[in-house]
């Protein structure tokens, strides 16, 4: 399940599964990555106003997430909840 989320509330380590604009628009060439610095982080929030992320689904609280690609070691599960998005 994806859940729209704005770039204020955003945290390292949350999965991004697709930005309000096309990537073209942005630093970032792929739809489907890890924040995995505060440079990026920074990035997001100058070039953007919300993102969809992999939000946990209630019947499965600790589904795994798809990971950054070529990634697969560093990839975090993350816990998506109303307030922010926080590292598990």
């Amino acid at each position: 399940m994806r859940k729209k989320v704005s770039v204020e509330d955003l945290k390292v380590g949350v999965y991004i599964t697709e930005l309000d604009r096309p990537g073209r628009d942005t630093p970032f060439m792929f739809q489907g990555f890890e924040i995995r610095s505060e440079e990026e982080l920074e990035q997001l929030k100058r070039h953007c106003n919300f993102v969809y992320v992999v939000a946990a689904d209630p019947l499965r609280p600790h589904a795994p997430r798809a990971p950054a690609p070529g990634n697969v070691e560093r990839a975090t599960p993350v816990v998506i909840t109303d307030s922010a998005c926080a590292p598990l």
